[in-house]
């Protein structure tokens, strides 16, 4: 096996962990992970008119995020996928470094209205409370952020940069 193929294996599974085990960020005592957008990704669909109001946006605009989200939350396997082709693990790459960076700015200053653009990932109960998924927060990244920066984050990220780096490199 080549580098790019070991190092694209790692990134696949720091991705996949960073996805489902580590939280992102928190709000107040809820945490965003992909398993609280797991959870509340019907209710993001069957409730489209109604977030599509609160954020000013025609509703087919939430129907093509949501595609985003279910894309995002398949990255990590994507990436895997991407042992075979490199296209795979660009694209099962793109996604998470987008999703950080959005983290990343959106917490330096967020709005009071937050909740209304976050709520899809949030969960206050995890698989199991209090260990699944980990929350170790590392800080606010602004003055007046409502959001609390988790480690998952910078994992998340990492894992997503370790896999596009993976992808240029050779794959015997």
């Amino acid at each position: 096996m080549g580098k790019g193929t070991v190092l694209n294996i790692i990134s696949g599974i720091i991705v996949l962990a960073a996805t489902f085990l580590l939280t992102w960020f928190t709000v107040g005592p809820a945490g965003a992970s992909g398993i609280g957008l797991i959870k509340n990704l019907s209710d993001y669909f069957v409730n489209a008119d109604t977030i599509a109001a609160l954020w000013g946006v025609p509703s087919f605009v939430l129907y093509i995020v949501g595609g985003c989200y279910i894309l995002f939350l398949a990255s990590g396997v994507i990436m895997l996928l991407g042992i075979k082709s490199r296209i795979a693990t660009i694209i099962g790459s793109l996604m998470p470094i987008g999703m950080c960076v959005a983290i990343l700015f959106g917490s330096m200053d967020m709005p009071a209205d937050i909740i209304n653009y976050v709520g899809v990932f949030l969960d206050t109960d995890g698989i199991i409370p209090g260990i699944i998924p980990y929350t170790l927060e590392l800080g606010p990244s602004g003055v007046v952020s409502l959001a609390t920066i988790a480690l998952g984050t910078y994992v998340l990220l990492g894992g997503g940069v370790l896999g596009l780096v993976s992808a240029f490199l050779d794959r015997d």
